[in-house]
């Protein structure tokens, strides 16, 4: 347990009562604690202002890409016919998969629209539309670019 007692206080250089175990008088102390809070504010202000620039993404020029496409294709459906009245980047489908086919990424060939219903079962149900006519042409697509792909960068992807 720490006993007040008289000495040099850390924040003054004078002979004063020392009041804490880190050396200062009652008003060091408070001004210590005081420029630490100031601190511990300027360090949570960074971590957000870093959290910030943390979250921003680099392009990478699929946005453009998708505006490309968008304007010399039709607003229909590639798989159903259906019109797509609006542009928004769910409805533009890789049909080989990014991260397994990265030189991919941004050759238009590989880019369907589609709707976002349609999308969305491409990504999670794909084993299940293999059944489906309307499905076919994207199949056969897909194993042609999967072979094209292999043929140009040496590569076997199942």
């Amino acid at each position: 347990m720490f006993k007040p007692h008289y000495g040099i206080c850390k924040c003054h250089s004078l002979e004063r009562l020392i009041v804490v175990k880190a050396g200062y008088c009652h008003f060091g102390n408070e001004v210590y604690k005081k420029s630490k809070r100031n601190k511990l504010k300027e360090v949570r202000a960074k971590r957000k202002s870093d959290k910030f620039k943390i979250n921003k993404r680099r392009p990478t020029g699929e946005l453009t890409l998708y505006k490309q496409i968008w304007d010399e294709r039709p607003h229909k459906s590639e798989v159903s016919g259906e019109h797509i009245p609006f542009f928004h980047i769910w409805c533009f489908s890789h049909i080989l998969p990014k991260g397994l086919y990265p030189k991919y990424r941004l050759k238009k060939e590989n880019i369907i629209i589609k709707t976002i219903k349609e999308h969305y079962d491409w990504g999670n149900r794909r084993h299940k539309l293999k059944d489906f006519p309307e499905w076919q042409p994207v199949f056969e697509l897909y194993e042609t670019l999967k072979q094209q792909y292999n043929q140009e960068y040496g590569r076997i992807r199942n």
